[in-house]
C-alpha cells in the first residue's frame, strides 16, 4: 500500500463503488482496502470538489461588515465565489479581484492543497472562455499539480479541463 494514501472521511461516505459487508453481529463495515485511494483518484476527488467550490455563489456577500472572524473567514458563509453574474469579465482589475477569489477560497476550502496560486490564461476570449491555471502542492507526498480550469462566460460555468 506504498502508493495507496487513506481517503478522507467524505470520500469514504460517498463511495458509490465499494459495497458494505455484512457481518455476523448485524453490523456493516467497511474493507480496509476501500479505505484507501490511489494518487490518481485522489486527484480525481480534488478537481471534484475543486469543481463544487468554483460553481458556488457566496451566500453572504458583506462579509466585511462581519464582526466574528471565524464567521467571516472559514465559515460555510463565505464557501464559494462572490456572485459576479452582473459583472463584465473583461475588465483587467474584475479579473484580479476573481482570482484573488478563487485563491483565497481554495487556501480555505482545499485543505489538501498547499501554495496555491491562480493565473489567468490569457487567450482569445472571443470564444466564450476565460482561462484559468490553478498549481499548488497536494500536501500528501508534495506532489505538484496544476488544474486547467475554464470559466464559460455565458453561463458562468466552471471547468476542470486538464490534470497536470
Amino acid at each position: 500500500m506504498n502508493n495507496l494514501i487513506h481517503a478522507s472521511i467524505l470520500d469514504r461516505l460517498i463511495d458509490l463503488e465499494t459495497d458494505l459487508y455484512f457481518n455476523n453481529k448485524d453490523k456493516y463495515f467497511q474493507p480496509v482496502q476501500s479505505q484507501y485511494i490511489s494518487i490518481n483518484q485522489l486527484k480525481k476527488n480534488i478537481v471534484r470538489d475543486l469543481e463544487l467550490l468554483l460553481n458556488t455563489s457566496r451566500v453572504c456577500m458583506d462579509l466585511d461588515n462581519l464582526s466574528f472572524k471565524h464567521i467571516k473567514n472559514q465559515s460555510l458563509l463565505s464557501y464559494g465565489l462572490e456572485e459576479f453574474i452582473n459583472k463584465t469579465t473583461n475588465q483587467r482589475e474584475e479579473l484580479l479581484n476573481l482570482t484573488l477569489d478563487i485563491k483565497k477560497n481554495i487556501e480555505i476550502f482545499e485543505p489538501r492543497l498547499n501554495d496555491v496560486c491562480v493565473d489567468i490564461i490569457y487567450s482569445n476570449r472571443r470564444d466564450g472562455f476565460l482561462n484559468f491555471r490553478v498549481t499548488a502542492t497536494i500536501k500528501h507526498n508534495d506532489i505538484y499539480t496544476c488544474f486547467d480550469t475554464s470559466l464559460n462566460t455565458s453561463n458562468k460555468v466552471f471547468q476542470i479541463t486538464n490534470v497536470g
